[in-house]
């Protein structure tokens, strides 16, 4: 086994199911593939399963400020920013006034926001 990041979690990893067997971690492997059996695993889910369900919205205290804070996130991980951030948002709060909530897959709200764009060239 090599000394890289992989080994030393592995090795924190280790040192957890000793000590407090009763906790869980959540390992979210987006590089090397085939590494889930350095990890001792009650389950394994791989990336696109139903079973994967992390959403993308959490509402606040706040909604407007939650809409905000959220559109502001997706459209920097896109590394964009305004003014699409705003348009964004507004995408979102017309899902919400349509729907009654935001769509549940990303890829429904970034159609949303395709289709905005193709209305406002």
């Amino acid at each position: 086994m090599g000394t890289g990041k992989t080994r030393l979690l592995t090795l924190i990893s280790h040192e957890f199911y000793k000590k407090a067997p009763h906790i869980g971690i959540l390992y979210l492997n987006m590089g090397k593939p085939n590494q889930q059996h350095l990890y001792k695993h009650d389950s394994f889910i791989k990336y696109g399963s139903s079973d994967l369900q992390i959403p993308y919205f959490v509402e606040g205290e706040f909604i407007d400020k939650s809409i905000q804070e959220t559109a502001t996130y997706l459209a920097a991980s896109l590394g964009l920013r305004e003014p699409v951030d705003k348009i964004l948002k507004n995408v979102m709060k017309a899902f919400i006034k349509v729907n009654g909530s935001l769509p549940i897959s990303l890829r429904t709200l970034f159609r949303g926001l395709r289709k905005w764009y193709k209305k406002h060239p």
